[in-house]
């Protein structure tokens, strides 16, 4: 590894690159208290696990960062949990907030691979990562995984199942998430075999492709709704649908309309719902949190906290018009009044936010 860490490590703004490893963690390999923010780890291989960033031990936040084109030959492309679950408890706690993995490979869980850390994804893309078996965005094999906003979307499980992700050992949960666009042997979206337990609500898991079967979801384990889904094709009927729940079959997919993927607000990419969208003010405002991925406010229609079916299925709420800060930069707004407070480079700043919403005849958040 480029950086073995047993201590405590703050990296901000900085890149790792380009590492080799001829076991685990061609990057970043820590057993202490690892914190990356606006950082990018780009390119790192591992001969066996965690190309580009494996934690065995302590602690793991990972916040505005782009983790990248990294490769392992066995597990965790982009990002490794390698300890197994302890009778006391996990070995790692991480956090993966706001930021993007993509374009990974690995054999099994080439975004992320969780082994058996208390793992929470929040407000992040997981894209274009690739497995050649199981699990192209994220494979629980052993870990606690909680997942809220974030968007999983074209990557692959080349020969396995779950596309986008993929449990086969422990508890998974997913709130708000969009699941679109994956593609898997079977399960294109999302697969819980073995002795997994999951669980999801507020969630799109539509449009993607299972090369043999079962597009959106394959289960032999444990898969339970919470609500206020949308499954494009529940062929399987492997789980009770809530009285929520919209699904479609093979014949009559429920589709969940939505414009490409975008940047539309804060660092990732995320797809808003077109107009007239079935995600639409459907979701359950009792699963959901107080903002959606770009951390747009949630609760823009509701009556009160806790009264249901006015919130938006997915990680995208609609119906914001604010500004959303992306850099750290002092740049200016590069066409004042044309509604967007974006400087030169396409970013937006706190000081061309400002002067944009000055030129607004209503309050902008």
């Amino acid at each position: 590894s480029a950086i073995g860490l047993e201590g405590s490590l703050h990296l901000f703004q900085s890149g790792v690159t380009g590492n080799t490893a001829t076991n685990n963690a061609g990057g970043i390999s820590s057993q202490g208290q690892l914190n990356l923010l606006s950082t990018e780890v780009d390119g790192n291989i591992a001969g066996n696990q965690a190309g580009g960033i494996g934690a065995s031990a302590g602690f793991v936040a990972i916040t505005g960062s782009r983790i990248t084109n990294n490769m392992a030959t066995a597990a965790g492309g982009g990002v490794g949990f390698l300890a197994p679950m302890m009778e006391g408890g996990p070995a790692v706690s991480a956090t993966i907030n706001s930021s993007r993995i993509e374009a990974n490979l690995a054999a099994n869980g080439a975004g992320i691979e969780n082994a058996g850390a208390n793992l929470q994804v929040i407000g992040s893309t997981i894209q274009g990562n690739t497995a050649t078996t199981d699990g192209g965005g994220l494979r629980n094999s052993g870990g606690n995984t909680r997942i809220t906003n974030a968007t999983f979307t074209s990557n692959t499980a080349t020969s396995g199942t779950g596309g986008g992700i993929h449990n086969d050992i422990g508890p998974v949960r997913v709130i708000n998430a969009t699941i679109v666009g994956n593609t898997a042997n079977r399960g294109g979206g999302l697969s819980s075999v073995g002795n997994a337990f999951t669980e999801f609500g507020n969630t799109i898991l539509a449009m993607n492709v299972g090369t043999t079967s079962d597009p959106d979801y394959f289960s032999q384990g444990t898969l339970r709704s919470l609500g206020a889904n949308l499954i494009g094709v529940d062929d399987l009927n492997n789980f009770s649908e809530l009285t929520n729940d919209t699904a479609g079959t093979t014949g009559f997919a429920a589709d969940p309309a939505l414009n490409a993927l975008a940047f539309n607000g804060g660092f990732t990419q995320t797809f808003a719902p077109m107009a007239g969208s079935p995600v639409l003010d459907m979701g359950d405002d009792g699963l959901a949190t107080e903002t959606d991925q770009r951390g747009a406010p949630r609760r823009l229609n509701s009556a009160s906290p806790g009264n249901p079916g006015q919130i938006d299925i997915g990680a995208y709420e609609a119906g914001f018009t604010g500004f959303f800060v992306n850099t750290t930069a002092d740049t200016v707004d590069a066409n004042i009044g044309d509604g967007d407070a974006e400087d030169a480079a396409g970013d937006t700043s706190l000081r061309a936010a400002i002067q944009e919403a000055n030129t607004s005849l209503t309050p902008v958040t």
